[in-house]
């Protein structure tokens, strides 16, 4: 167990880590406004928490040693995947751009979860439920106002919906999904006062009304299942006939049934639940399926479902979504963990999940009363992982996801451990304000840890920050100089590449593209953009023109412009 001062740091890490990873957006810094700089205070912030992990590497191995056996496992198939992609190592350690979900931002999330699960004391859960509540309620207020036309940031929004600080209405809307959620497991707890009771209930409408606004369903499915799990719990505690619960367990399991059938384009809801974007999703997952089972080792790389997604596709995926659309990821995690790492690496991840979850039920059959923190911690992750059956890990979402599932492993095994009455406090400590107190400081040393774990991942996260920073410089210098020795830096980037490319050869195909497209091509030999600009370059009927398009053939099989390369 962590001395009092020592778990007070690292809770002051995670929960402030958290809240700047939710709330970071680099619109007037980088071009890739959400997820990039997201990435480097995530990785800072899992530096620094290591080093008090090593510290307690002895109580780790005899407490959890088969939680960090997992998660070290999973890690080193994500390595392995990173290490024999045919992508180059940088894309599977970064990520891909737009995402920066590559090794580095699953071994932050890994360090996180681990650093979670060792915090036992209910007011350091307390001081990361505040500031769950506290990056909801920001981006509710944000949202707010950029329904009505009042945006602070710069950023382009093609979507014409409500963005929150994560770039994209779909993953705003699943934001609010658990931010509802978490208000629900607050307003039904008996220790919450009236006036705070009214408070929550007012952020719960408006939550809702964002979700309306992003004109995505996710946050609605997600809010709605975690309502049910909240009020299966109220309903449990209030009525000890174990038949209550049974039936309205057998209710919501119909009502969700004939849900998931609507959405489906299956039974009587199909009229109303049904979107042209679950079908989309289905070809996605038939993608990603077919690549972990064509790579069940290794799978393809992190970062590069997208480079893959033409050649594993099904035939009927060229007609909808369609020949030329494509995606970056399966808009659906385990899926993209399959796709990515392999079969042994899915393996590993789902059973951490599996893990926290049993720990879950063993807990709720042993303690039937109404515990609002287990309640919150448990249907918060619950609607963490619904939405990650049907969307994609980004970093935003996913440091919640990470931090819920280690909060709701540690809180169940505090009777495991002889921990069940340590400093327990109200919830109505939740929402009081408390000036800090002067206990005990943790050592020099562990201060100095901390910042020099921060700073070895900062070092680590940097290089592909500094590309994008200096890619919105070159942009906006208009420099075909700058915008070629940007093309160029490390980490390189095959997207970065093939755009600069296509910038610089606006007025004409010129030296500096067709360079740049044969250097993409030495290091990215499979990026179908790229082969497609050197397809363009050469003169019809040319022998190095055929040779190309017979790798844009194998590349993506089921597109009939070349049929004619088979």
């Amino acid at each position: 167990m962590l001395t009092p001062e020592i778990e007070k740091r690292l809770t002051t890490i995670i929960a402030w880590g958290a809240l700047v990873v939710t709330l970071l957006v680099t619109d007037r810094v980088s071009v890739d406004a959400a997820n990039v700089g997201k990435m480097v205070v995530l990785a800072v912030t899992a530096g620094s928490s290591l080093v008090i992990l090593v510290g307690l590497h002895k109580k780790l191995m005899l407490n959890s040693r088969l939680i960090v056996a997992l998660n070290s496992c999973f890690l080193a198939m994500a390595l392995f995947s990173t290490i024999f992609s045919s992508d180059p190592w940088e894309k599977g350690f970064y990520g891909t751009y737009g995402r920066s979900t590559g090794f580095l931002t699953y071994f932050s999330l890994s360090i996180l979860f681990i650093a979670a699960t060792q915090l036992h004391r209910t007011e350091n859960y307390l001081r990361i439920i505040r500031v769950l509540l506290l990056a909801g309620s920001i981006n509710l207020i944000y949202c707010l106002f950029a329904a009505n036309g009042v945006d602070i940031f710069t950023w382009e929004n093609p979507y014409g919906k409500v963005l929150g600080t994560f770039g994209n209405p779909n993953f705003i809307s699943s934001f609010m999904g658990i931010f509802f959620t978490t208000l629900c497991s607050l307003f039904f707890a008996e220790s919450i006062k009236y006036l705070h009771r009214i408070f929550i209930f007012v952020c719960g409408v408006g939550s809702l009304y964002v979700i309306i606004k992003t004109g995505s369903q996710q946050g609605g499915v997600v809010a709605a299942g975690g309502l049910a799990i909240v009020f299966f719990f109220f309903l449990r505690s209030k009525f000890k006939n174990h038949w209550v619960s049974f039936s309205y367990l057998t209710g919501i399991a119909l009502v969700g049934f004939i849900s998931i059938a609507g959405m489906l384009q299956k039974g009587p809801l199909s009229a109303i639940l049904y979107k042209e974007s679950v079908s989309l999703r289905g070809e996605y997952w038939h993608a990603g399926l077919n690549m972990g089972f064509a790579n069940p080792f290794f799978g393809v790389g992190l970062g590069s479902f997208g480079t893959f997604y033409r050649e594993f596709r099904n035939e009927s995926a060229t007609i909808l979504p369609g020949v030329n659309t494509i995606s970056d990821a399966a808009h659906n995690i385990y899926i993209d963990i399959f796709a990515s790492t392999g079969l042994l690496g899915a393996i590993f991840y789902i059973a951490i999940n599996i893990l926290v979850l049993i720990q879950a039920i063993g807990f709720i059959k042993s303690h039937p009363k109404f515990d609002p923190i287990f309640v919150l911690l448990f249907s918060a992750w619950v609607a963490y992982q619904a939405q990650a059956i049907i969307s994609i890990n980004q970093i935003g979402l996913a440091v919640w996801g990470t931090v819920l599932g280690g909060l709701l492993f540690g809180y169940t095994r505090k009777t495991d451990l002889g921990l069940s009455k340590v400093a327990e406090f109200s919830l109505a400590n939740l929402f009081k304000v408390k000036k800090a107190s002067e206990g005990k400081e943790v050592t020099a040393g562990i201060a100095l840890g901390n910042f020099a774990g921060g700073m070895v991942f900062l070092l680590l996260s940097a290089p592909n920050f500094y590309a994008d920073i200096a890619l919105r410089q070159g942009l906006t210098s208009n420099s075909p100089e700058k915008l070629f020795a940007v093309a160029k830096l490390f980490p390189l980037d095959s997207n970065r590449i093939n755009f600069i490319a296509s910038k610089l050869s606006q007025g004409g195909i010129n030296e500096q593209s067709v360079s740049l497209i044969r250097i993409g091509l030495d290091k990215f030999p499979n990026n179908f953009d790229l082969l497609f600009s050197q397809f363009q370059i050469y003169a019809p009927g040319s022998t190095e023109k055929r040779e190309i398009g017979k790798r844009l053939h194998l590349a993506d099989p089921f597109n009939p412009t070349y049929f004619e390369y088979r």
